[in-house]
């Protein structure tokens, strides 16, 4: 009987960089901090992108392997990183809107990363847009979605996202959704950020059409989580019910609003483009 060798794929440009090795047109850098690694991947040309299986852009992978172990202080450390990095990608003016897309199916926990972020992420643009005397430009027009899957609405994705865009007109899309590792370790403890785009679907083996500059005309920053690991037969491993992740990159989002929130009495910086106090409720 003749075997054939698995093959693992991911969706992780990290993982990619590591089988491919040092190859032209791709740069990386490593920043360790207190329980977090940061590496920086650039991928230059056409060439690069050929070696290591993705786009053109800059990819940030942060690590934080104890981050089960639900440290409060590791948490607060991966909030703050987690933010700063976003800061350092995304450049907008006061007035611009941003449109936040939880890509996935709520009902499957392998696929539901997105939808379960947009639950803890706050909106205002419809209180700047019927109540506008009582929010300045210190407060940004943030929206989010939540689009479903083509087997639940009968509709893609990407037709969805293009209605909404036609619509509102942001000028940024946060789009965030399930990924796929080829390391355990990787799984809920790893966070990628990319100003790339995304492929609907990928974490879990079903890339649907892709949300990107070239599709939506926006640009598009993707945050993905590694929740499987998928082998070609599709078999999926050890998916963390109660995964960290969740709150961390809602509470990383909420705080790119400029909108006061209750984090657990914490203060911290809100980001995207102006860093602000935040103020939690009495």
């Amino acid at each position: 009987m003749e075997t054939r060798p698995f093959k693992i794929r991911t969706d992780l440009a990290l993982e990619a960089h590591e089988m491919s090795g040092d190859v032209d047109g791709v740069t990386s850098s490593v920043e360790k901090l207190e329980g977090i690694t940061v590496t920086k991947i650039r991928v230059e040309n056409e060439a690069g992108a050929r070696a290591i299986g993705k786009p053109p852009g800059n990819y940030v992978t942060i690590d934080t392997p104890e981050i089960a172990k639900r440290d409060p202080d590791l948490s607060k450390r991966l909030v703050e990183c987690f933010a700063e990095t976003l800061d350092d990608i995304i450049h907008l003016e006061e007035h611009d809107t941003v449109l936040i897309v939880g890509l996935g199916n709520s009902h499957i926990t392998p696929d539901a990363l997105g939808p379960k972020v947009l639950s803890g992420v706050i909106v205002t643009r419809h209180l700047k847009e019927f109540m506008p005397q009582k929010f300045d430009s210190s407060i940004r027009s943030v929206c989010a979605i939540s689009p479903g899957v083509l087997g639940i609405t009968g509709i893609e994705t990407n037709e969805i996202i293009r209605g909404v865009i036609e619509k509102i007109k942001p000028t940024l899309i946060i789009a965030i959704d399930a990924l796929a590792s080829r390391r355990m370790n990787r799984v809920s403890t790893t966070i990628q950020i990319s100003d790339t785009g995304i492929s609907p679907g990928g974490g879990v083996g079903n890339k649907r059409g892709a949300l990107n500059r070239e599709t939506l005309r926006v640009p598009v920053i993707a945050i993905g989580v590694p929740i499987v690991i998928i082998l070609h037969i599709r078999a999926s491993y050890a998916v963390m019910l109660a995964n960290p992740m969740f709150s961390i990159i809602s509470k990383a989002i909420s705080m790119s609003i400029s909108f006061p929130f209750n984090l657990t009495s914490l203060t911290m910086d809100l980001i995207i483009c102006r860093l602000i106090s935040i103020v939690a409720f009495s």
